[in-house]
C-alpha cells in the first residue's frame, strides 16, 4: 500500500542561492564557485549524518567544473541543470515528482520557488534559515551541555575531596 517507498525525508537544496547568499561578497568567481560548494557539500554531509535524511543539491550547469566538485558520502546526490535549463527548472521538476510533498523541505531564498514549494504542501527555508541550522551544534550535543555541563576545577576539586573522605567509611 505504500505509495512513497523511501520513507526519508528530502531535503532539496538550491546550490547557488545558498552559497551566495550565506557568503556575502563571494563573486561567482569560477575557483571560488568550487570553494562554496564543496564547503556547502561538506555541511550538508555532516548535516545529514545520523539523520533520516536524503538530500538532493542542485546547482546551474553553465561552468564547466561538475567534475571537480567532490561527490559526497553521507548520501547527498549532486544534481546540475543541463545549459539552457536553470537549477529552478531542475527543482521544480524534483518537486513535481515527490510522491509525499510533507516529506520534503526545500532551501531557497527564491522567493518564486519557495512559495511554488510551499503551494504544492512542501516545508521550506530560506537560505539564511538553513545556514543558521548548519551552524548550530547537533541537538545531542546541546542536551549533553545541558544536563551534563563540564566541571569547573572548582567543582572538579570539591568532588575530588568528597570521595577521598569517602574511603573512611569502609
Amino acid at each position: 500500500m505504500g505509495m512513497n517507498m523511501d520513507k526519508r525525508h528530502h531535503l532539496i537544496v538550491d546550490g547557488y542561492n545558498v552559497i551566495l547568499r550565506s557568503h556575502k561578497g563571494l563573486s561567482r568567481d569560477e575557483s571560488q564557485l568550487l570553494q562554496g560548494r564543496n564547503r556547502l557539500l561538506g555541511r550538508l554531509n555532516a548535516y545529514g549524518s545520523g539523520k533520516q535524511l536524503r538530500t538532493t543539491v542542485v546547482f546551474d550547469g553553465q561552468t564547466g567544473s561538475r567534475q571537480e566538485t567532490k561527490a559526497s558520502s553521507a548520501g547527498v546526490r549532486i544534481l546540475f541543470s543541463q545549459p539552457p535549463q536553470k537549477a529552478d527548472q531542475v527543482i521544480i521538476q524534483l518537486l513535481e515528482k515527490e510522491p509525499n510533498a510533507r516529506n520534503v523541505t526545500l532551501v531557497t531564498s527564491d522567493q518564486a520557488l519557495a512559495s511554488l514549494a510551499r503551494s504544492m504542501g512542501c516545508r521550506h527555508w530560506t537560505a539564511e534559515q538553513f545556514m543558521r541550522k548548519l551552524a548550530s551544534p547537533p541537538a545531542d550535543l546541546d542536551y549533553r551541555e545541558k544536563y551534563d555541563p563540564p566541571l569547573s576545577q572548582k567543582d572538579m576539586d570539591q568532588w575530588l575531596r568528597l570521595f577521598e573522605n569517602s574511603d573512611d567509611d569502609s
